[in-house]
């Protein structure tokens, strides 16, 4: 859900999903639905980070955990790796357009040319998430660290006073 930027499914907004009980395995399988909003529609954008604020109580559960978040990021990157390349997401997102285009063209020319750029922005979605990911794994955030005093400073912080606040 987070690299496709499912806002609207569990992890992020605890919605759009079911639950499967698989019992040959005994597991509890996640099953996501209502995937019309991905790839920075609405309220994400392809930038959206890697790591955002979970809001389903399993995802937060693992992703509060160092060893949680650890695996977290370690399996985002193999996806990245592995999975989630642009050229053959977008090779497949064109080869389904080209099988549907004859049925909106035979409806209407200005319908097959709306979905020809909704297939174009939908292809430069998908690569800005997947240029995005990778930018966004090899900066990690830094964790804060606390001195003896168990205080943490922070950097980059400059403090912001409005016109309302100078009394």
């Amino acid at each position: 859900e987070v690299m496709t930027c499912h806002w609207d499914g569990y992890a992020l907004n605890r919605n759009n999903y079911r639950l499967f009980h698989d019992v040959e395995t005994d597991r509890l399988v996640f099953m996501p639905h209502g995937l019309d909003q991905m790839f920075g529609v609405f309220r994400s954008t392809p930038t959206s980070p890697i790591q955002p604020s979970e809001q389903g109580l399993v995802a937060q559960a693992v992703l509060t955990t160092p060893e949680g978040a650890r695996l977290y990021l370690q399996r985002i990157a193999t996806l990245r790796t592995n999975l989630f390349l642009e050229d053959k997401l977008t090779n497949r997102v064109q080869e389904l357009s080209r099988r549907i285009r004859p049925t909106l063209a035979a409806y209407g020319e200005n319908l097959a040319a709306e979905h020809d750029a909704h297939v174009a922005d939908l292809c430069q979605r998908i690569v800005e998430r997947a240029r995005s990911i990778a930018e966004q794994l090899s900066t990690p955030r830094e964790p804060i660290k606390f001195d003896d005093r168990g205080v943490a400073r922070l950097s980059g912080w400059k403090p912001r006073i409005t016109s309302q606040q100078r009394g």
